[in-house]
């Protein structure tokens, strides 16, 4: 089995290894020291990643959405390489300002709909100091 992500900080990936033992793979990842820990590092842009359709099980984003060059093109890239059944999920910051704004639990849920997903779960952590939403598409 291997974990697959999408623009992962070394700070989330590198435990997730150590505990596992499992493969991983990291679209533009910053940090080569994760790759210590058995991971394939391929640079990429979100709106063409170079995975065949259906590649992965579950794929997710952590606050880079808002960095990528057309995020609705990169929504229907990872509906592309998840497979039928398989899960993305998406962290934004939980704030009304710029850029966060552009992502508001509406407007996410929107986006991953017209990008092919068939549902999507809005969850929050809650935390005063550092609010997130997680949207969670499933195909």
């Amino acid at each position: 089995m291997e974990v697959h992500a999408v623009e992962t900080p070394a700070a989330v990936m590198a435990p997730l290894c150590a505990k596992t033992g499992r493969q991983v793979i990291g679209l533009l990842q910053a940090c080569a020291s994760i790759s210590a820990f058995h991971a394939r590092l391929t640079l990429g842009s979100a709106d063409h990643l170079q995975f065949a359709d259906n590649s992965f099980d579950k794929v997710y984003s952590i606050n880079c959405i808002y960095f990528w060059p057309a995020p609705a093109r990169g929504l229907s890239e990872l509906y592309r390489v998840v497979k039928r059944g398989g899960l993305v999920a998406i962290t934004v910051r939980d704030k009304e300002r710029p850029p966060y704004d552009a992502f508001r639990p509406e407007k996410l849920t929107n986006s991953l709909i017209e990008a092919g997903f068939s549902s999507v779960a809005i969850n929050r952590n809650d935390v005063p100091s550092h609010p997130l939403i997680c949207a969670v598409g499933t195909t």
